[in-house]
């Protein structure tokens, strides 16, 4: 095993917002490592987790200095999962103690705010100018567009059932793969279903499927079709998205298993 590093205590029983106000005094840094392991900073006996992360030094300064290997410099963040409290540590030293400006990132003040705004069904573009006035920001300190709508898609995805919809049509092209075995003249010999998505989360359950005829194509269209019908947010989703039934790829792979077996 390799040797434990030196840890120097930063900080110990820190609450979530001093936390974030330590890390922001760091330079830039990325997150290596987050896992959980059995909580060792609060004294609560009962046996419970916490969440620890590896900081690594991301600082383009520090590789400039150094090119051809990494800076020493470590940080430790651990949270207890059931009292939120946090203790921070650091090992080893900067190459250079020369900083680069870090570019504006959401806090958690603003990330609450987003996420009350894209309850409401707004978009990142229009919960980027309430972060704006909200918190009295000017253009240099606001976060870019990229980062906000990172952050509002993937709560909408996790929280707020922005992919509801994808086992179902994961399901649904999967059943109604060419196999070989079908008659000349049935549905499934060709065809496009298409999806009737609802306009709304309460209609959810109110999709039509129809079949109209058209040519076979390959596989690979079948799927990109459904990545990008994916991407979309609940509320920027085409309401019509037809996935093509017949793919070439599935029929290979059938006549496979057919010789194979």
């Amino acid at each position: 095993m390799p040797p434990a590093l030196p840890w120097s205590e930063l900080a110990i029983g820190l609450k979530e917002e001093d936390a974030d106000l330590l890390l922001e005094t760091f330079k830039a840094f990325k997150i290596s490592k987050s896992d959980q392991a059995q909580c060792t900073v609060c004294n609560d006996p009962s046996p419970h987790n916490m969440r620890k992360r590896i900081l690594l030094c991301a600082c383009h300064q520090c590789q400039l200095a150094m090119p051809y290997a990494r800076c020493l410099w470590r940080g430790k963040r651990l949270q207890c999962g059931r009292h939120n409290v946090v203790d921070v540590f650091q090992t080893g030293t900067y190459v250079t103690a020369r900083r680069q400006p870090r570019p504006p990132r959401l806090t958690r003040a603003m990330k609450d705010f987003a996420k009350e705004m894209a309850d409401q069904g707004l978009k990142p573009a229009r919960i980027r100018s309430g972060l704006l006035h909200k918190f009295e920001l000017c253009t240099s300190s606001l976060p870019s567009l990229k980062v906000v709508q990172r952050f509002v898609n993937n709560y909408k995805s996790t929280q707020l059932g922005g992919n509801d919809y994808l086992d179902d049509l994961r399901n649904m092209v999967r059943e109604s793969t060419f196999t070989g075995h079908e008659q000349e003249f049935n549905d499934h010999s060709g065809g496009t279903v298409i999806l009737e998505a609802p306009s709304t989360r309460s209609d959810r359950n109110d999709c039509t499927l129809s079949i109209q005829p058209e040519p076979i194509l390959k596989a690979d269209l079948i799927w990109e079709k459904v990545l990008m019908w994916t991407h979309f947010s609940s509320e920027s989703r085409p309401k019509r998205f037809s996935v093509r039934q017949i793919a070439n790829q599935q029929l290979l792979c059938c006549t496979l298993m057919q010789h194979l077996s």
